[in-house]
């Protein structure tokens, strides 16, 4: 896994990013993760080009790896090309990749396979984590206290109906989803149906199948087989004077379809003179600016005061229950959160306003290394780690390595 953060204001824009990278070896239940601390994560677009590149999650796309794509990218571009702004350099880095000439070759449809079964197997293993939570819950056990296959073959179609309802349920909160028809995955059934059956360790039924592609369309759509690949531009075009922030998730490709979801741009200005941007393992950073953990704030707390609420008989009616219930996410959710950007994000933003670019670096490797050292000193693996990776990108400058593995500068 990863921890990076992009710190941003009028003056530049430092990027940090630590070492750490997961490589699974083995298969089913032989599989093992081994954890390296040399993983290459930021990358200078172009010596010309006032931008860097930083990549989280998965460090391949379709089997090539970033740093061969971004290397394939930048020799592809001349002199001439300039970008007015961030994100025009953004959009024909996407369309470099729609278009990347070494997936459409003879091997093609091997790789596109070969991913398709990938996660055909991630989302078996949601199924199968799904159903062991339901086998601790019930009182049918072997004496070694391990989930019985028929177990998970008796509740196969509830567990998939349940997954896909789930899932729709998101769409409906306006998540955006990339356009992907599912046509390739629809016309691989036989893919499906194989690899299913091999980790699961039985024959699936034709509406079990026509379930399975339908979930797998589905958790395409909303990256939900964690999968992807983050990508973070950060720097400037050629019109700007203030440093901006682009970046995407991307799943991978079928036939011409690019499968990627992209977030909504940043962009320094006078009224927005200050941002900080934690990407991947964010929890850290992102309790360090608000002073308090998102989760506990906008999950935990919220459903223990439901709790005690109910507690205490409160809740006696559903029109009692319906009107604590948006009391309690009024509070944390707008006048809570109010309260703590004024009191605890505020001041550090305020701070990061007038910080010169040499000072960004140095918050911004802090920030990484404190969610090292948090993963360190926990019941956690030690996902995030190694050296710090730290850049600085100016207008006046350009891009400028402050700190790399086996190259210290400071």
């Amino acid at each position: 896994m990863t921890a990076e953060v992009a710190i941003l204001n009028t003056q530049g824009a430092a990027i940090a990013a630590d070492s750490a990278v997961t490589i699974s070896i083995g298969s089913g239940e032989s599989k093992e993760n081994k954890i390296f601390y040399t993983a290459e994560k930021i990358f200078r677009i172009s010596e010309k080009l006032p931008i860097g590149i930083m990549i989280y999650n998965s460090a391949n796309f379709m089997g090539i790896n970033w740093k061969l794509i971004i290397n394939e990218y930048s020799n592809r571009l001349t002199d001439k090309d300039r970008f007015k702004k961030l994100e025009d350099c953004f959009n024909d880095f996407i369309k470099f990749l729609s278009d990347f000439q070494y997936i459409e070759h003879e091997h093609k449809e091997k790789i596109e396979e070969a991913y398709l079964k990938s996660i055909c197997e991630c989302c078996i293993k949601n199924i199968l984590e799904y159903n062991d939570e339901l086998y601790k819950q019930s009182d049918i056990k072997d004496e070694y206290d391990r989930i019985n296959p028929e177990f998970v073959k008796k509740n196969l179609s509830s567990s998939l109906k349940k997954q896909i309802d789930d899932i729709k349920k998101i769409n409906s909160n306006d998540i955006p989803f990339p356009d992907f028809s599912g046509k390739y995955i629809i016309s691989h059934k036989e893919i499906i149906k194989d690899t299913s059956e091999r980790v699961l360790g039985f024959t699936i039924s034709t509406k079990q199948l026509e379930d399975m592609i339908n979930l797998l369309i589905l958790q395409v759509k909303t990256f939900g087989l964690l999968n992807y690949s983050g990508v973070v531009f950060v720097g400037y075009g050629e019109e700007e004077i203030f440093p901006s922030v682009c970046s995407a998730k991307i799943l991978g490709k079928f036939d011409n379809d690019l499968l990627f979801i992209t977030d909504k741009p940043n962009h320094i200005d006078i009224r927005n003179s200050a941002m900080i941007n934690p990407y991947a393992q964010a929890d850290v950073i992102n309790t360090f600016i608000r002073g308090i953990d998102p989760n506990l704030m906008h999950t935990i707390l919220p459903k223990l005061f439901i709790q005690f609420l109910n507690e205490t008989g409160i809740l006696n009616g559903e029109e009692a229950k319906n009107m604590f219930i948006n009391l309690t996410d009024t509070f944390f959710n707008k006048i809570l959160k109010e309260f703590i950007y004024e009191k605890y994000s505020e001041p550090i933003l305020d701070i990061v306003a007038s910080l010169p670019t040499i000072n960004l670096a140095e918050m911004a490797e802090a920030l990484i290394n404190i969610t090292s050292l948090r993963r360190h000193n926990s019941t956690d693996q030690d996902t995030v780690g190694g050296p710090t990776d730290v850049a600085i990108i100016s207008k006046v400058d350009g891009f400028v390595w402050v700190k790399r593995k086996n190259n210290l500068i400071y």
